[in-house]
């Protein structure tokens, strides 16, 4: 019983998820989103490949850096939207685009450790967020606000 709930709260996530997705990107010229989707395609197949061939358990300590790398940047994340075409702008979304490669990698090899496991919707709804936060930074990089 307790399963079928997962799958209702994994399709009450995806459904907030795209309504997100949506919104930031009904800022941005259609052309930039297309822009945003392809460069993450070509990211999200070389990182899924690098998370397969990476000795399994390397990356089961980065959990405790990456949130606290998260928690320390968002400062510096509302400095840059609020500035957008600075330099300091361009390099704190090349670090977020940075942080959320890795955490591609991270959720990779935890469904990789527990693809067993009860546990593989919520490692597969963290990895489809990754993915989804790496499309807003991408966004973010090639588009202008209207």
């Amino acid at each position: 019983m307790r399963s079928k709930w997962k799958y209702l709260y994994c399709f009450v996530f995806n459904l907030a998820q795209t309504y997100i997705v949506c919104g930031f990107a009904s800022y941005f010229e259609p052309i930039y989103a297309c822009y945003a989707a392809v460069c993450l395609l070509v990211m999200m197949i070389p990182l899924t490949i690098l998370a397969f061939f990476l000795p399994v358990g390397k990356v089961e300590y980065w959990h405790g850096f990456l949130i606290t790398l998260i928690v320390m940047i968002w400062p510096a994340v509302l400095f840059s939207i609020s500035n957008p075409g600075s330099w300091v702008y361009y390099v704190v979304m090349a670090l977020l685009m940075l942080l959320f490669c890795v955490y591609v990698i991270y959720d990779t090899q935890r469904m990789i450790q527990i693809w067993m496991v009860d546990e593989v919707v919520p490692a597969a709804m963290m990895l489809y967020f990754d993915f989804v936060m790496l499309f807003i930074v991408l966004l973010f990089i090639f588009g202008k606000n209207r």
